[in-house]
């Protein structure tokens, strides 16, 4: 049975725990049970149901490692998913092959600088295509090139963020990005 959360004002939180069918009512009806859940996580009309899914394209295992472990234990229970390369990547967000049974990410964040399609590349790609241009994208990456910074925007990049050199501060950026896009942003549902 699936559980998600639908979060109405400050103090009002209901864990959808099942649904149910009424005499006369068309469609189901949640099942709810009230969950206060912890201050840091409550935010005002936020709709949350079932954990977020990040796609992370990037190709240096080191930088994997690191989002993985600033993500291990968050509030928000944000799920990982990784794509090596732009073929890859474009793979999962079409749902082909292996990733037949892939989620739709909620979130990207795409590094500049992969083997083969570069993410400058995959980045017009992906906001080119009608059914995946909403998801937004993050560009985190070592390039400090202005001319970078300028073809992501110019391409639609959502955010253009340089890797912080230390764990300390990359951990703090993976977290600032994950409560703002899962907890303050309002994003578009997804299919």
């Amino acid at each position: 049975m699936p559980i998600g959360l639908i979060q109405l004002p400050i103090g009002s939180n209901i864990a959808v725990v099942g649904s149910s069918r009424l005499p006369g009512v068309v469609g189901q009806l949640p099942l709810a049970v009230v969950v206060p859940l912890p201050r840091e996580i409550q935010t005002p009309y936020c709709l949350i149901m079932g954990p977020a899914h990040i796609l992370l394209i990037e190709d240096n295992p080191s930088d994997v490692y690191l989002t993985e472990q600033a993500l291990h234990g968050s509030p928000l229970g944000s799920r990982l998913h990784v794509a090596e390369d732009g073929k890859r990547a474009l793979a999962f967000l079409h749902r082909e092959g292996l990733y037949e049974e892939a989620p739709r990410p909620d979130l990207i964040l795409l590094d500049l600088n992969l083997p083969g399609m570069d993410g400058r590349h995959l980045l017009g790609e992906i906001k080119g295509n009608d059914g995946l241009r909403r998801i937004p994208i993050i560009i985190l990456t070592n390039s400090t090139a202005e001319s970078d910074v300028f073809m992501c925007y110019d391409l639609h990049a959502n955010c253009y963020i340089v890797k912080p050199v230390d764990f300390d501060t990359f951990e703090s950026v993976i977290r600032q990005i994950e409560r703002f896009w899962f907890q303050y942003a309002t994003l578009p549902a997804g299919d």
